[in-house]
């Protein structure tokens, strides 16, 4: 391979002049980055990033998540589902005794209980966007 065309040269051809360079394009681009007009930024950059430094320390922090009011609501829907679920799976199949009546539940098919499933989604989806939207409009206690 000949030394023209080795873009992996060693470090001792920057110290080399213009007129021992082989190749034209290495000497207009050492002759350029080693001149002693370095490049500089344009007039108002330095102040253009001061005022941004500026504007993003003067920017007041987020907003932190209220998870003091959130975690004991989400505890208690989390605890009142898992209790709704042992409760289910204990009286599927037995007939509920309330005093001196029975109560026979009616067995759910697979399509029954998707349906149910399905329905507390939607229940807990639009409690979520009705309550995200009472504390955004400011009306919460």
């Amino acid at each position: 391979m000949s030394h023209t065309n080795n873009p992996l040269r060693s470090q001792s051809n920057d110290h080399q002049s213009d007129s021992q360079m082989s190749d034209p394009l290495d000497a207009v681009l050492f002759a350029e980055f080693n001149s002693a007009e370095q490049l500089r930024p344009s007039s108002g950059f330095a102040l253009s990033v001061m005022d941004a430094i500026h504007e993003e320390a003067t920017v007041p922090p987020p907003i932190p998540f209220p998870w003091k009011r959130f975690l004991p609501g989400a505890i208690v829907v989390l605890c009142a589902l898992v209790a709704l679920v042992i409760w289910a799976a204990r009286h599927a199949s037995a007939p509920a005794t309330v005093g001196n009546f029975t109560l026979a539940l009616p067995s759910l098919t697979s399509a029954d209980s998707t349906l149910g499933w399905i329905a507390l989604a939607l229940v807990l989806t639009l409690i979520a966007v009705l309550s995200s939207f009472r504390m955004a409009n400011g009306r919460s206690r």
